[in-house]
């Protein structure tokens, strides 16, 4: 190295001279170095690379790794020692352990290996005294081949599976006045550093996220840097995880571990399934397992209370928010995707914080607290998204400091916290088994709890500042990281005495690839990390960034902390949706407190009883299929689950099975989300249908009838200007018509109990905000105002209302043409001869589509006047539809034209295009309505070319929309039209179109069809053909004035008087969503401590996976499958 060195100073105690060092020593003594051998097992199974770099000296040979490797399986086999680990420091030592699972390479693909592994963790003390380094010794080539003599001593569990808790257990300790008074100031503490990260996150550009702003204060501060932990990989134990014999075996293996070190008690970490078999095994044996201290780990209790919090906070707009912004925000609210699901919920909290941080004098974070139960006290929105988001946020903020700055004090202070939010959200395993961990670590004998609060029960990959971690995400980072790694047992494990010696060698192999990371990671290599990678500038931008978009989506939603802008009940922030009277989300808390309070009052003896959930979140109204006592929402699962069932040879009646929707809802009109499929292909049948004409045509109109909605978009929106400023516009454009021909401006109208409500909250997705506008307002973004109907219906009242008041803009513009103006009011206003203004009730209608007013309009000005030539300025497809209609019906000699109000997009001439298609004209209007508009819902896969084409084949649908007729008849007609056009005929029931598509589809190829390509079952369909019926009879009723008197609800409709909206039936009251007799099969009801690990499980015997409906959920379950 010296020499290198003086070559030139670049090589000078570096890595390139350590490897050049390296092969010489190599050539030299003909024999592979370290570094050779490592570099070697880093290249995990590449032997073609290997072989590459052996030529040139980097590595060793592919044969030297399989030796090594065999001579570490074969060291193992000895009597194991613990290199790194200093007996003669006072350190803790700790025990990690964990699930090991992974799949291996096998002819099914369906193998895998279950095995427990363990990890031995101590800080380093710089001890001047270290323990002599392993050697493992070289075995001969020959005697790679013999098979390994190893066998774990395994110990055999023989008590209860549910042993009942000790009477001591669940008794609260009086905790040392130290530790009270410690977490006192910790807790304050806390609080005021969270409190002023908040303000100046708020209030300067260039601060950093939690992590690095933490780290830059513990800097500033002078705080003392923690030691790295050293960690030591024990061999994998080949056995179920989860079976008391593998925890009774793994704590009788640590014990022996421990006590060699010198040290008399042992502090073993695990998850949740782990820790519950540990405690049990514990409460069976508490003299021999009496020096065990179990802890539960912390980024597992972390990721379940994320996972509350996703649960309580279901179907408030959380997700929606998230989502504008982050990927796989439906996992992160599981708790899946730590560390990235805490930053986006503590991005959103900062966000929903802004206003009241910026505008408010706060000086503490008690004067913050008080606000926020002020508003809170005022609102059951702002009660639930302080209580279920922020004040859970600023837990996660607490919990993770607790670790980074190894506060034990706060950690019990936190965890305490947390507790009733597992109850409430119905994590009940942490619930049960949380509580008992904290009445546990609550009772630690004192030389434990001397090391805890010295910090030594967090860990460090690195000496430095504010980087402690949780002693499960150190295993989760180290043996489970390389263990999992590309390259592990993948193309070797057809032999098991292969597999022995890879399961047997990882712990080794393990330490060597951390040791060369160690080496080559520059942060470790400067042995004090004192900078968070959040400090960086560019992580700094791409934080604000993120911030950026949610504070954007935010703008556009209802905020959730002002408890002026809520309704009575809790509100989605995102779709205005307000919740059913039967939700109590907003009190989790309270709820989750009152239940951990009766639980604990039960023990011992209650341990095992039933934890029920009684909070009634906002997605109760959502649809799903009750199994068992588990809701089932997942559009696909039970379809899946029957398709396996019949895989595997059951005896399944398919005829009845697909007689059910085998889903919440029917997925061929509904989405996943429960939400009515909108026509997304409706201007195709105006594109296929339309005959066009010319620019110059078009010109010359004597009347132009405007969709006022459509106009709105296409007036100039001044940017930073008010609410005046675009009435101002929308004048302009209004003249610049009235300068050549008749006016006819129609605008929606907006009613309680719509059937164009699910249409309307579909256009309004993610814009909730409602704006209180005046003529002076400060104009908001144009897609925050018009996508929504509240927003919309204020700024259109006001352009009518100036239209009609503006008497400078009457003389100016309507003295050779009139102006009539239809608003919210039934009576149209028309103003003529300069500013003459008289109601038009012989305009009167009460018809709340503009669709339907326009078609009304254009019949009465033709009626006027035969010669004039109207000019319908609009877009949507249901006018163009109702204009060929009407045309036809009242046989109009008018030239009547359609354009778009977007200029240079097609002129249609609606005369022509009722000649062209004289032969099916009458039936367009009912197949429109059938197949799919603004009020009835459209089958997936159906489009409108495939409708136009069984129209042409002479499927009629006389009978829809025309009264006197009944029901049955028209659900027939219906039922024979839309098989048609899934290519069926002479099928009676849409239940047996179902039957057959599935049946051609299945024998078409290999792969089972989705189930939303299905056609829905005949219950489902009858629903929606009663919309299309009610829907046909409002359009074909326009040449009265007003709509006839239909009751929605008896056409496939439900009121939903929380909202004052309509809402589509799915299915009929006491329809089976699926037969019992499949419900029954698609569930196991394991409930051994090995539950589902052998045939006998019904999901295992077919090969398939368990699921949250299966009795072995988060019961330990051993499925292979799985």
């Amino acid at each position: 190295m010296k020499l290198l060195g003086k070559l030139s100073p670049n090589l000078d105690r570096a890595l390139p001279a350590l490897l050049i060092g390296s092969m010489v020593t190599g050539v030299m003594k003909n024999h592979p170095t370290s570094l050779q051998i490592t570099l070697g097992i880093k290249m995990r199974r590449s032997k073609k690379l290997i072989k590459v770099l052996q030529k040139y000296g980097v590595t060793c040979t592919y044969d030297e790794v399989r030796r090594f490797k065999h001579s570490a399986a074969k060291a193992t086999t000895m009597e194991p020692s613990l290199p790194g680990l200093s007996t003669s420091s006072s350190s803790l030592v700790q025990v990690i352990v964990d699930n090991f699972d992974t799949d291996i390479s096998s002819p099914n693909g369906k193998s895998s290996t279950h095995s427990l592994a363990m990890l031995l963790t101590q800080p380093d003390s710089n001890s001047s005294e270290t323990d002599q380094e392993d050697t493992i010794r070289r075995v001969k080539k020959e005697d790679m081949v013999k098979p390994l003599e190893y066998d774990v001593e395994i110990e055999r569990y023989n008590g209860p599976k549910k042993p009942p808790m000790p009477q001591n257990t669940p008794k609260r300790s009086v905790q040392p006045l130290r530790m009270l008074a410690q977490q006192v100031i910790s807790k304050g503490r806390a609080s005021e550093m969270d409190f002023a990260f908040l303000q100046d996150m708020n209030n300067t550009l260039d601060c950093p996220e939690y992590n690095g702003y933490n780290t830059r204060a513990a800097r500033r501060q002078g705080h003392s840097a923690q030691p790295k932990t050293k960690a030591v990989y024990l061999p994998l134990i080949d056995m179920i995880p989860s079976h008391p014999d593998t925890m009774m075996t793994s704590m009788a293996f640590a014990q022996v571990h421990t006590r060699n070190i010198g040290q008399q008690f042992v502090v073993f970490t695990c998850d949740l399934q782990l820790y519950r078999v540990a405690l049990e095994v514990q409460w069976t044996y508490p003299e021999r397992f009496s020096n065990v201290i179990l802890r539960l780990g912390g980024m597992h209790s972390l990721m379940s209370f994320i996972g509350s919090i996703g649960t309580l906070m279901a179907d408030t707009g959380l997700s929606d928010i998230m989502s504008s912004v982050f990927g796989g925000v439906s996992k992160m609210l599981t708790g899946k995707k730590i560390p990235q699901n805490v930053r986006a919920l503590r991005m959103v909290a900062e966000e929903a914080l802004r206003g009241i941080i910026q505008d408010k004098p706060l000086h503490c974070s008690g004067d913050l607290m008080q606000i926020l139960e002020t508003e809170a006290s005022k609102s059951q929105t702002t009660k639930l998204w302080v209580d279920v988001l922020i004040k859970p946020v600023l837990l996660t903020m607490m919990f993770v400091r607790a670790e980074r700055e190894g506060d034990w004090p706060l950690h019990l202070a936190t965890y305490k916290q947390m507790l009733p939010y597992f109850f409430a959200a119905g994590h009940v395993n942490y619930a049960r088994y949380g509580l008992c961990y904290l009445r546990e670590m609550e009772r630690l004998p004192q030389e434990v709890l001397s090391h805890f609060m010295k910090g030594e029960h967090v860990m460090h990959h690195s000496a430095g500042l504010w980087n402690g971690i949780w002693s499960d995400m150190m295993i989760e980072t180290t043996f489970m990281r390389y263990g999992h790694a590309p390259g592990g047992i993948v193309g070797i494990t057809l032999k098991p005495e292969t597999l022995e010696v890879w399961a047997l060698s990882l712990h080794a192999c393990s330490r060597l690839e951390s040791d060369l990371d160690d080496m080559t990671d520059e942060d470790t290599q400067s042995k004090v990390v004192t900078t968070h990678k959040e400090e960086a500038k560019a992580r700094i931008a791409e934080d604000k960034k993120d911030r950026d978009g949610i504070r954007q989506k935010l703008d556009t939603c209802i905020d959730p902390l002002d408890s002026a802008a809520h309704p009575s009940g809790i509100v989605n922030v995102v779709s205005g949706q307000i919740g059913s009277t039967e939700v109590n989300v907003h009190n989790a808390v309270t709820i989750g407190t009152e239940q951990m309070k009766v639980f604990e009052s039960r023990l011992p003896e209650g341990l095992y009883e039933t934890i029920t959930k009684k909070v009634v979140t906002m997605d109760h109204a959502r649809k799903h299929v009750k199994v068992g006592a588990v809701k089932v929402f997942d559009t696909n699962l039970i379809y899946s689950r029957v398709i396996g069932l019949q895989a595997s040879g059951r005896d399944i009646d398919i005829k009845d099975v697909l007689g059910h929707e085998l889903a919440p809802v029917p997925t061929s009109m509904f989405d996943d989300t429960g939400d009515m499929r909108i026509a997304k292909s409706k201007s195709t049948l105006k594109k296929i249908l339309q005959v066009e004409v010319s620019d110059r045509v078009a010109g010359g109109a004597n009347v132009s009838v405007l969709d006022g909605s459509a106009i709105l978009w296409v007036v100039p929106w001044p940017a930073d200007g008010t609410v005046k400023d675009y009435m101002a516009n929308f004048k302009y454009a209004i003249g610049k018509r009235l300068r050549v021909e008749d006016v006819y401006l129609i605008f929606d109208r907006y009613y309680d109990y719509s059937t164009k409500s699910v249409t309307r909250g579909s256009r309004a997705t993610g814009v909730s905000r409602v704006h209180h506008l005046q003529v002076n307002s400060k104009l908001p973004a144009q897609k925050i105002l018009l996508a929504s109907s509240k927003n919309k219906k204020q700024l259109m009242q006001l352009i009518v209302d100036d239209l009609v008041q503006d008497k400078k803009f009457h003389e100016d513009n309507t003295r050779h043409h009139k102006l009539v103006v239809t608003g919210a009011d039934p009576v149209p206003i028309e103003i003529s001869e300069g500013g003459v203004v008289i109601s038009r009730a012989d305009l009167a209608t009460s018809h709340e589509e503009a669709d339907n007013v326009i078609a009304q309009q254009v019949l009465s000005c033709a009626a006027e006047n035969a010669e004039s030539k109207i000019t319908v300025v609009a877009d949507d497809t249901d006018v163009f539809v109702l204009l060929l209609h009407y045309h036809h019906m009242a046989n109009l000699k008018n030239v009547v034209l359609m354009e778009s109000p977007i200029k240079g997009r097609t002129v249609v001439d609606i005369g022509k295009t009722v000649q062209k298609h004289s032969e099916i004209v009458e039936g367009i209007l009912p197949a429109h309505a059938l197949s799919g508009c603004d009020t009835v819902a459209s089958y997936f896969g159906i489009g409108k070319a495939t409708v136009l084409k069984t129209l042409r084949s002479g499927h009629s649908l006389n009978l829809l929309g025309a009264p006197g007729h009944s029901m049955k008849s028209v659900i027939q007609q219906a039922t024979s039209f839309i098989s048609a056009c899934y290519g069926q005929t002479n099928c009676s029931t849409m239940s047996e179109t179902r039957l057959k598509v599935w049946l051609s589809k299945t024998g078409k190829g290999s792969s089972t069809p989705k189930l939303c390509t299905l056609p829905p079952t005949t219950e489902a369909f009858k629903e929606n053909v009663k919309r299309a019926h009610h829907q046909a009879l409002v359009w074909q009723s326009l040449e009265a004035q007003n709509p006839p008197e239909l009751d929605s609800t008896e056409y496939g409709w439900v009121k939903d008087d929380q909202n004052k909206s309509l809402q589509p039936v799915t299915l009929p009251d006491k329809v089976e969503l699926a037969p019992e007799m499949v419900l029954r099969l698609i569930k196991c009801g394991c409930h051994s401590t090995t539950p589902c690990s052998s045939r006998a499980c019904s999901c295992n015997s077919a090969n398939m996976k368990c699921t949250i409906f299966c009795a072995c959920y988060n019961q330990g379950c051993c499925n292979p499958t799985s």
